[in-house]
């Protein structure tokens, strides 16, 4: 099967479970905003692995604008692929720039975890 045709329809992978799994036990996502794309929102992390409700996560979209002091939840297809499946389309997760002012909080060689910090704040100055 194409990379690009899992992620369209919608198969996780064992790391993406894991990952959802570390995120939810390990930031409280009640007060920082977390960011990730359709098929994490609906079946991942707002479904049966992360245990999160779906109101509280916010989907990623294509001007890559996520709010300072949140976390950043890519699964195995989007780092495999550079790509991020949007509402209705896939886009180059190169072009989105989310990852600019992000440290990484989390891997386990597929599912990427970051923290997006202020540009005007340090890596060392960020303890949540």
């Amino acid at each position: 099967m194409d990379i690009n045709q899992r992620g369209t329809l919608g198969i996780l992978d064992y790391v993406d479970i894991a990952g959802a799994e570390w995120l939810s036990s390990h930031v409280n996502y009640l007060k920082l905003p977390v960011y990730c794309d359709n098929t994490a929102y609906f079946s991942v992390l707002g479904g049966g692995y992360g245990m999160m409700y779906r109101d509280l996560l916010h989907r990623l979209d294509e001007n890559g604008i996520v709010l300072a002091n949140s976390i950043i939840y890519l699964r195995k297809i989007n780092t495999d692929s550079q790509t991020l499946w949007m509402r209705q389309k896939a886009v180059n997760i190169t072009d989105t720039f989310i990852t600019n002012n992000a440290n990484l909080i989390y891997s386990n060689g597929g599912c990427l975890i970051y923290k997006n910090i202020p540009s005007n704040v340090t890596a060392s100055k960020v303890t949540d």
